[in-house]
């Protein structure tokens, strides 16, 4: 009879196992409502499970939520998925979220909804006394939340002892009290809950799942960065040559306006362009002295359009300031975009992998000079002639600089014949659009500023461009309006103290993504040129800084999938991320968990119908 027991026993607890053995966790997550004016804590709960499937993300509310929750987990799925470095398009994640009150979701829930896709994907459950409140940002930092007093109260009251806040909310400014005050030590003396600041969701798994994330800091090798400065030491001194004569070619014109008898502030006009593009000259020469071809190029270029814009304003106020200049000039202008897009298209050829993203930032240059021309028609029909001066410059800049970046691929020598086929990147620029709108439609339950306003004109453009047909052109413009995007909400709350803390941070994901498309033999040559020009602007224009390094981490997934594309195939380098049980043993994190689980569910198999023979067996000596 005792042996009965202890095989059922075991039969029992195999089949639990097997049971258990599913990519599902659960968690809480923290909120509040408002009553009657005052705030109090509330609690939802999540449940995450991944299943194979197609890639999709499914959503389940009681009660219904607002669209921002949607937003929430599908980011959270790509920040997850990227964090470990998974291709999780066989997979199909479900989140549902259960609750007695209307407002818990949203933003606030992001961090948690990613740490709980990590863990589902992990294949492990979450710490049930420990929980989370932050947004999620792409780049996988935590982003600021209020009530944290409201949250940490609730948290305690359903058995919580760690509440994992965003970085720099340990302090809290009471304006009855006219002082600020230390939450994490009010939380720890009234409900005996510790408050942990962090400021990225890798750093906070180790407390939610209890197993630490360890990913290689990498940054790229020097033969990429030789490899990219010998590219971009042809162009930079090409567009540094072109500046200087622009330039030179204004001083002499600039000396000879006072003949023209135009009014002060013309004047002062044109005297400011002067300086922007001497400025800019001498910016241009300092980065070409140190190296960084790129930035030079690009500091060439401001010099340029400054110089461009006040030679063309002289020679409009010269002829009188005459409808006949203008008209002459736009179809100038236009009849070179034409002929260059002409010879481009019918003329070259790719022979080098590296040739292809270089022919995209030229197809893409070239139709930024295209709606720049369209622009400035249309400044020009509303009567704004100093506004369709200054973008048909910008049009004629755009358009040269695409024939510049062209002879870049003079450079690289490959085996390959082939043209570049601009139908391959469809896909890729629909993918891209509707990542960039869910981070779009994220940020802006967070945030309202200038740089998601931008974002948010970039993904219009997108959106256009790819109806049109303009594929490239929608590719680069939706991965700049989801760049901005995530840039907007990277820099909410951000001080002068710590925005080098965040510039670091960046630079760290851009490292990351180069180095990753390095192990795919790609030189992702526009990643490296913002990676580049972000740190050269890191302290004199930090959030310009931000930008550019928020760019180049974008741009080098763009890299990854133009080869994809073009050259139809996909090769997944080494994983990078190796998963740790905190404070404990070391595991290697295999990349497709769903293995482990049916092994597990296989020997659970074999076994139970071993002590299910021997059952019967030793049943009947009974």
């Amino acid at each position: 009879m005792r042996l009965k027991v202890l095989i059922f026993t075991i039969v029992l607890a195999f089949i639990l196992s097997a049971a258990n053995a599913q990519n599902i966790t659960y968690t809480r997550l923290m909120g509040v409502r408002e009553i009657n004016g005052d705030v109090e804590g509330v609690v939802a709960d999540l449940t995450v499970e991944v299943r194979e499937g197609t890639g999709r993300v499914f959503i389940e509310t009681k009660p219904l939520t607002q669209i921002n929750t949607q937003a929430s987990a599908r980011l959270s799925k790509e920040v997850a998925c990227r964090i470990l470095e998974m291709n999780c398009s066989n997979y199909d994640i479900f989140y549902i979220i259960e609750s007695d009150y209307q407002i818990i979701g949203g933003p606030s829930a992001g961090a948690a909804m990613t740490a709980s896709t990590i863990a589902a994907l992990h294949g492990v459950d979450m710490n049930q006394d420990v929980f989370i409140t932050g947004t999620i940002n792409p780049a996988g930092s935590i982003g600021p939340v209020g009530s944290i007093i409201e949250k940490a109260e609730i948290a305690h009251s359903v058995g919580g002892r760690i509440l994992i806040i965003p970085d720099g909310h340990g302090n809290l400014y009471i304006e009855e009290l006219g002082k600020e005050i230390d939450i994490i030590q009010l939380a720890r003396r009234n409900w005996d809950i510790h408050l942990i600041e962090v400021n990225n969701i890798v750093d906070a798994y180790k407390y939610l799942a209890g197993y630490e994330i360890i990913i290689e800091k990498e940054i790229p090798t020097e033969d990429v960065f030789e490899e990219f400065d010998t590219a971009m030491l042809s162009l930079s001194r090409t567009l540094l040559r072109q500046a200087e004569n622009s330039n030179n070619i204004l001083e002499k014109e600039v000396n000879e306006i006072y003949e023209l008898n135009l009014t002060r502030e013309k004047e002062d006009d044109i005297f400011e362009l002067l300086k922007q593009s001497q400025d800019n000259l001498l910016k241009a020469r300092h980065n070409q002295n140190a190296r960084n071809f790129y930035s030079s190029s690009s500091f060439s270029v401001r010099s340029l359009i400054s110089s461009k814009f006040a030679t063309n304003l002289i020679e409009f106020y010269n002829y009188n300031q005459s409808e006949e200049y203008l008209e002459e000039k736009f179809e100038d202008v236009e009849q070179k975009i034409k002929n260059f897009e002409s010879f481009f298209l019918r003329a070259r050829r790719i022979t080098d992998k590296r040739d292809i993203e270089v022919y995209a930032v030229v197809i893409d240059r070239l139709r930024e000079s295209e709606e720049l021309f369209e622009s400035a028609k249309l400044a020009y029909n509303e009567d704004k002639i100093e506004s369709a001066l200054y973008l048909l410059s910008f049009a004629e800049i755009k358009r040269n600089t695409a024939y510049d970046w062209l002879t870049l691929i003079d450079i690289f020598e490959g085996e390959l014949d082939l043209r570049f086929n601009i139908d391959n990147v469809k896909d890729i620029s629909r993918e891209r659009i509707e990542h960039s709108k869910t981070t779009i439609i994220y940020a802006s339950t967070v945030t309202d500023n200038q740089i998601l306003r931008d974002s948010n004109f970039q993904y219009q453009n997108a959106l256009q461009a790819y109806e049109d047909g303009k594929y490239v052109y929608a590719l680069f413009e939706a991965s700049k309006a989801r760049a901005n995007a995530n840039l907007a909400m990277e820099i909410r709350g951000v001080t002068e103290e710590t925005v080098q803390s965040k510039i670091n941070f960046m630079e760290d994901e851009a490292n990351r993504a180069i180095s990753r498309a390095e192990e795919k033999g790609i030189l992702p040559i526009l990643a490296l040129s913002y990676l580049e020009f972000g740190l050269t602007l890191r302290d004199e224009e930090p959030i310009q800084a931000l930008t550019y390094l928020s760019y180049s981490r974008e741009m080098a997934q763009i890299s990854e999938d133009l080869i994809e594309a073009t050259l139809d195939r996909e090769q997944f380098p080494r994983t990078r991320v190796q998963i740790e049980k905190y404070y404990e043993h070391t595991i290697i994190f295999d990349r497709r968990p769903k293995l482990a689980i049916e092994i597990l569910v296989l020997t659970s198999g074999v076994l139970l119908g071993a002590l299910v023979s021997l059952y019967v067996v030793e049943g009947k000596k009974f």
